[in-house]
Parts: C-alpha cells; structure tokens; sequence
C-alpha cells in the first residue's frame, strides 16, 4: 500500500490526481488567507470556518505552518521563528544533546502534513529542548573540604 501511495495510485492500483490528497490546495488557501490579513490574522480556528462556508465541507488544516501564518498573521510568523530558534540557541549554550537535529527535523516534517493534532510533534519538540548534562566520573560529584 506504501508503494501505491507514493507511485499516485488508488488502493486498485489506478492513478490519483492529486497525489497529496487535496493538502497542497488547502495549503494554498491558507497562503491566500495570510496574504489577504497578513497583521493578524483571520483568528484562531476561524480558517477551517471560512472553508467550510465556501465548499460547505468542514475540513481541517494538516499544515501547521500555513495554520499559523493564516490564522495568527504576523504574529504566527513570529510564533513559528520562536519555535525553530529556540532549540538552536539552547544548542550553542549546552551542546551534549546529540539527538536535537533529529528530533527538530521530524517534528518539522510531522507538523507539515498532520498539524499539532497527534501528541507526537509536541512530545519530540520538547525533547529538543532538553538540557543533557555530562557528569565526569572522574571528579567527586560532591565536594568537600
């Protein structure tokens, strides 16, 4: 089924249009969105809102960058640089935490095609930001005089 999915085919083995499931229009709509109410936004929640009015369809985002960006405008934008600048400068500060590229790249590439949705993304973000002390063994850890 894996091997369907990405050659664009159907369960039968036939073609697909849209190989993403109609993603990439609704990610177009939410650029549209922001372009159009780029300070603030349209509100929180208010994107899928707007859809649903206009295709009479409540379908939700599966992309939590353009969701943001429509939804928040310029401050979502800001909101989204926090979120990848964060754990890069808590690396150059404690630089034991060898997973942190692996973990921001998954929550990136997980964020943009199923949103905030599933608890994954959140839970591995927040092991990027973990702070991983090395103890040397060869010091006492308590010291006395």
């Amino acid at each position: 089924m894996i091997e369907k999915r990405y050659a664009k085919q159907d369960a039968r083995g036939g073609e697909k249009e849209d190989q993403f499931t109609g993603r990439a229009e609704l990610a177009k709509e939410e650029i549209e969105t922001f372009l159009k109410n780029p300070f603030f936004g349209v509100g929180v929640g208010k994107t899928a809102e707007i859809r649903q009015q206009r295709i009479g369809e409540f379908v939700a985002s599966h992309d939590e960058i353009t969701r943001m960006a429509s939804e928040h405008g310029a401050l979502g934008v800001l909101g989204l640089f926090i979120l990848f600048a964060t754990p890069l400068f808590l690396y150059l500060d404690n630089n034991h935490n060898i997973y942190l590229l692996s973990f921001i790249v998954f929550w990136i590439l997980t964020i943009n095609h199923a949103a905030m949705r599933i608890a994954a993304p959140a839970f591995v973000y927040a092991l990027s930001l973990l702070k991983v002390v090395v103890i040397n063994e060869k010091e006492p850890v308590i010291h006395r005089e």
